[in-house]
């Protein structure tokens, strides 16, 4: 998805009269359609996965625990083999999840090069050597903690998928449908009392960011050491799951001492 954005915003637009051009926008039509939806498309696949709808939430809504005992195995995609089918849907909902982060790490990095294109790379070095709280840091830990999902689940992604994904992706799809379904009542019907907005609502989007906080660090403490597939050293999982970690931990705080008013 991330690609096709960025094949999309380089081509010209005057190409749209022949039949291959046709078939270009169909396609993109399609990837702009699941681009849409893509924050609730791979939480419905991997519920589609699992061995039950039942045991993909509590999947994604228990911390974990139980997964640190390596004689446990995780059961949420059933005691047998994989299927085919499952399989196949396991692909496209982690496809779907990490062309979202891909687009998101791309942005980023774009952004920071506007910057120095505005600004010059003399003028924009200099600022950067006399400030670098304000000129290194924020790009840094920007893309750094982007790429760190993007290694979570391009290089670990047995253990991502077993351990973390039906909590990741629960997350952000409940995310999305309280936001929408909030914007939707308060333009269709009423606005909702503060105490809800600012309060209950933050507070349940909390209760079910816990499990994702929990079990990716579990990933980086406890699986990743142990996984040998990878291709990659384990520090780089390791460091990749930490530094998830650290921005989960950020937004807790936002959440629950800088943003929910006493």
């Amino acid at each position: 998805l991330a690609l096709a954005w960025l094949w999309d915003s380089a081509r010209r637009k005057e190409e749209c009269g022949d039949a291959a051009s046709k078939v270009r926008e169909a396609a993109w039509g399609t990837v702009t359609l699941v681009r849409d939806f893509n924050q609730i498309l791979p939480a419905c696949l991997t519920v589609l996965a699992a061995a039950s709808p039942g045991v993909a939430l509590t999947a994604g809504c228990s911390l974990g625990l139980t997964d640190l005992d390596p004689a446990v195995r995780t059961h949420w995609l059933g005691q047998n083999e994989i299927t085919g089918t499952q399989r196949l849907l396991l692909l496209i909902a982690l496809a779907v999840w990490r062309a979202e982060k891909l687009e998101s790490l791309v942005q980023r990095m774009q952004r920071s090069m506007l910057v120095i294109q505005n600004t010059g790379f003399g003028p924009a070095a200099n600022q950067a050597l006399q400030d670098p709280a304000g000129w290194l840091w924020p790009p840094f830990w920007g893309i750094a903690r982007r790429l760190a999902l993007v290694v979570v689940s391009s290089f670990g992604s047995v253990p991502f998928l077993l351990v973390a994904f039906p909590a990741v992706v629960l997350d952000e799809c409940l995310w999305w449908v309280t936001a929408k379904a909030q914007d939707m009542f308060s333009r269709k019907v009423f606005s909702l009392p503060s105490v809800i907005d600012l309060v209950v609502l933050p507070l349940v989007d909390v209760l079910h960011f816990m499990p994702v906080c929990s079990r990716v660090l579990f990933l980086g403490a406890f699986h990743f050491p142990r996984y040998v597939g990878s291709g990659v050293p384990s520090s780089l999982l390791i460091a990749s799951a930490l530094a998830w970690t650290a921005h989960n931990c950020h937004q807790l705080y936002t959440t629950l001492i800088r943003d929910v008013p006493d």
